[in-house]
């Protein structure tokens, strides 16, 4: 600013006032977190700033999907991906199951490989050293029936093979299922399919279906959306149930459960909201309070048309369960919300969903405070966001 402009301000203090104000409200604005929409299996939804997505640690086999949680040590609730697509082995949960992994590189995915092939071996020395036992007190298997039986078992050991030049692995069990990880994208995806040909056209065909996506990277043709994925070609509806927390607010973790309405009977709204706001559904809950009285502790609540019940919760955790998560600055207390959304039942399949909505709040890891008031607003502005995505359904 030049001298002449200086004493210009000097003599206009009110100038001056106004100038700093605009300036003040412009850092303001800089520093709010943008809202984006993401869109998880048929719904868009608005949230402010980057997100990032519960995914399964490295531990976990392929075929497993219990486990999903972020690096905090915070875990999330009933976490689904059921897809029922080309190469799904039966209707088994399992094998419509699609598992996102915390691994991000082709290193990662062979450092769990020989991690999971070395509890297999573990558990095959097992059996062997107790075929070994019998064979030494032949008194206790006089027929060589039962260390038969443990050999038979050894000898049918699969073990992980990598294969795509150590970008995949997996392996085939006794009927015919293939099991697998591969690297897609910065994420490593598992699932289970029936195996076509050789394992990797195998996961090639998977391939054909599934795609990697960024988070934000909201897709014109019909499929479902997943973590860090996406998918064409559902057979029928798709199930998905996934978390996700705020970058910018790493203590808010946000999950919304999609399932289509004509495969299964709604629930009764109130008796689930009062359940969960009264007696859980919260992770590492010690305690759950309603905190809008006992009596009727919900709302009802509009999310794209359609009424749901929704409640708030005052959560006190444990401070005794795994990685501390519990907010020692507030007595151990959080907020928590939770909605439920019914569909039409009668409606097409692929055109109403059954929602659940569900917020909730680990002081622990703010770095920022925030009131009460604060964090419903929050929930409502994120809750009135949800819309079914136009043309995401279409039978494969």
């Amino acid at each position: 600013m030049n001298a002449m402009l200086k004493e210009h301000f000097r003599q206009h203090p009110l100038v001056l006032a106004l100038l700093g104000m605009m300036l003040s409200n412009q850092t303001v604005a800089q520093s709010l977190p943008s809202i984006r929409t993401e869109c998880l299996g048929y719904q868009t939804i608005d949230v402010p700033g980057e997100i990032e997505y519960a995914t399964l640690p490295p531990n976990m086999s392929p075929a497993n999907g219990g486990g999903y949680g972020f690096d905090t040590g915070v875990g999330v609730w009933k976490t689904y991906q059921l897809v029922d697509s080309e190469g799904v082995f039966d209707a088994d949960e399992s094998s419509r199951s699609i598992h996102t992994s915390s691994l991000n590189s082709a290193a990662g995915l062979q450092s769990q490989l020989l991690e999971l092939n070395r509890k297999r071996q573990q558990q095959k020395d097992i059996v062997l050293a107790h075929a070994d036992m019998l064979a030494r007190h032949g008194d206790m298997d006089p027929g060589g029936k039962l260390r038969q039986a443990d050999l038979d078992e050894a000898a049918a050991f699969r073990f992980y093979q990598p294969y795509n030049g150590g970008n995949s692995f997996g392996f085939i069990n006794g009927s015919g299922k293939f099991n697998f990880s591969t690297l897609a994208g910065d994420h490593v995806v598992s699932a289970s399919r029936k195996l076509e040909g050789t394992p990797e056209q195998t996961i090639a065909n998977f391939l054909r279906f599934y795609r990697a996506r960024m988070p934000f990277a909201v897709p014109a043709e019909p499929g479902v959306c997943l973590p860090y994925g996406f998918m064409t070609g559902e057979k029928k509806p798709a199930h998905v149930a996934v978390s996700f927390r705020l970058v910018d607010r790493p203590d808010i973790v946000v999950y919304l459960s999609d399932r289509d309405a004509s495969s299964e009977d709604s629930i009764d709204s109130e008796k689930f909201v009062n359940e969960a706001v009264q007696r859980g559904y919260f992770y590492g809950a010690k305690l759950t309070e309603p905190l809008d009285g006992r009596v009727r502790p919900f709302h009802s609540i509009t999310v794209d048309g359609r009424q749901g019940l929704g409640g708030m919760a005052l959560i006190t955790r444990s401070v005794l369960s795994g990685p501390p998560i519990h907010n020692e600055t507030n007595k151990n207390q959080d907020w928590g919300y939770l909605a439920y959304i019914p569909g039409d039942k009668n409606a097409p399949p692929g055109t109403s969903s059954n929602l659940i909505f569900k917020v909730e709040r680990f002081g622990r890891f703010a770095k920022a405070p925030m009131t009460e008031s604060e964090f419903r607003d929050l929930v409502k502005t994120i809750a009135q966001s949800i819309k079914r995505r136009p043309g995401a359904w279409r039978a494969g």
